[in-house]
């Protein structure tokens, strides 16, 4: 039976861009043959959240954070679909905690920021921001560990700054130490 269930799961995946109610449809069948399958959940929440149901999408992925706490998933969906619903910082605080659950996601913090921002916590979203510029390329440890250089890119605020320097970044370059300059006024310094 799980074949079947995966496969429904699967041709629902397929179709959720183009269509997504019938990927909904799709997931509800798989789960009237296995109300707990995990995937089917978060992507029948995902095809709700396309289709405009934030609500019954909300109250599914709040369900699969309460039963699975250390899904991060289930807090990234509750987040995106938070965010959807313009409830900025309870879309920042769910995806915060599926950045704990997967602290090398390529754009979590990114996304945790920006709900920071909207929210209107400034300092927050600056924090943020320089976590992700630093989880974004990789863990300043592994080049320490091949014994490379940490350049950090982008830096626009103090708050930037010294987050940079408590963790150890060797080299930094952005707004805040200086503008981008016409290469004959570079060739004079």
């Amino acid at each position: 039976m799980s074949n079947g269930i995966d496969a429904l799961v699967s041709e629902a995946l397929k179709a959720i861009e183009r269509d997504p109610a019938r990927a909904a449809t799709l997931c509800r069948t798989a789960l009237q043959a296995n109300p707990n399958n995990g995937d089917a959940r978060l992507v029948l929440s995902e095809a709700l959240r396309r289709t405009g149901s934030l609500e019954e999408a909300q109250a599914l992925a709040a369900a699969d954070v309460q039963a699975r706490p250390n899904w991060f998933g289930a807090h990234r969906q509750l987040g995106v679909i938070l965010a959807d619903r313009k409830q900025h910082l309870p879309a920042a605080t769910a995806l915060r905690r599926a950045g704990e659950l997967n602290p090398a996601h390529p754009t979590i913090w990114r996304d945790v920021a920006e709900q920071l921002q909207l929210a209107g916590d400034v300092k927050g979203a600056q924090t943020m921001y320089a976590h992700y510029g630093m989880t974004s390329l990789g863990d300043p440890r592994l080049a320490r560990a091949f014994e490379m250089k940490v350049v950090a890119e982008g830096v626009e605020t103090q708050a930037q700054l010294a987050i940079l320097r408590s963790e150890g970044c060797d080299e930094m370059q952005g707004y805040l130490i200086g503008r981008p300059q016409p290469i004959v006024e570079y060739a004079m310094i």
